[in-house]
């Protein structure tokens, strides 16, 4: 049987310490603090963070387009943590062309870490949860 690889991820890939670096700033700012004992499993948001469902029209909101560096990255990747620079156009066309049995889930933030955008692995009615996430209510 032949083996299928994944979706190529869009943009350029980040250096592994810039990487390393990033996702430890990710994790303490949107993950549990105090969660020691649990997989670094990203979907698990800090208390106290606003987390609103949307949908993936959120993609093409204007506030991600002017983004000047967006930034992708998945909870599961054999070679470890995997964060991609990427286009706002890049990643919409990304999710586009993602076949349904790729179930992972993936974070779009900025270099603020001051929002992200969650898309989950989870069909709901078909389609995955998209969720955004941020400090307070104000987007």
């Amino acid at each position: 049987m032949n083996k299928v690889e994944p979706t190529q991820f869009p943009g350029e890939r980040l250096a592994s310490y810039d990487s390393a670096d990033l996702a430890n700033r990710f994790f303490k700012k949107f993950r549990i603090a105090d969660a020691k004992n649990m997989a670094r499993t990203w979907t698990v948001f800090s208390p106290g963070l606003y987390v609103e469902e949307v949908g993936f029209d959120v993609l093409l909101d204007p506030f991600v387009d002017e983004q000047p560096c967006l930034y992708i990255s998945s909870d599961i990747r054999d070679s470890g943590i995997c964060i991609h620079k990427a286009r706002a156009s890049e990643i919409r066309d990304y999710f586009k062309n993602l076949p349904p049995w790729e179930d992972q889930d993936w974070y779009i933030f900025d270099s603020s870490l001051e929002w992200c955008i969650a898309v989950t692995h989870e069909l709901i009615g078909g389609a995955r949860s998209v969720f955004w996430v941020e400090e307070s209510a104000s987007k």
